[in-house]
């Protein structure tokens, strides 16, 4: 899978291909993430946990991709960690079964005065 040089990327499920911005590539289903919210990560790892729950398409020895570089990448920082706990629980599941693999922009965190000691040891 080659990863677009903008927003989340993510591996779709087979059930929904008509979602606005899904592009097939090999057996994997890419959708281009603008909006940067918390409820877009959310109905972003809500569609993968689905997707790894019904088995139809996935493979664990491919994890979904995120690939995250806007605000979204707030929720993962530790001092944020009780406001979306629920959120970033279901993340840190959902990597340890191999179901996605997150990775942020280091760029993008520099420009934000970030480091990586300040996300979760599961976020690359």
């Amino acid at each position: 899978m080659r990863f677009l040089s903008v927003s989340l990327l993510l591996v779709m499920s087979l059930a929904n291909p008509g979602w606005a911005g899904v592009q097939q590539a090999d057996d994997k289903f890419i959708a281009q993430i603008e909006l940067h919210t918390v409820e877009e990560l959310e109905s972003v790892l809500t569609r993968a946990e689905a997707l790894s729950v019904q088995g139809s398409g996935y493979s664990q020895s491919s994890p979904i991709q995120l690939v995250l570089h806007g605000e979204e990448v707030r929720v993962f920082l530790r001092d944020n960690y009780l406001q979306h706990k629920s959120l970033v629980d279901l993340a840190a599941r959902l990597d340890a079964f191999n179901v996605i693999d997150i990775k942020v922009c280091e760029f993008w965190m520099g420009q934000n005065d970030l480091q990586k000691n300040q996300l979760p040891p599961f976020i690359d």
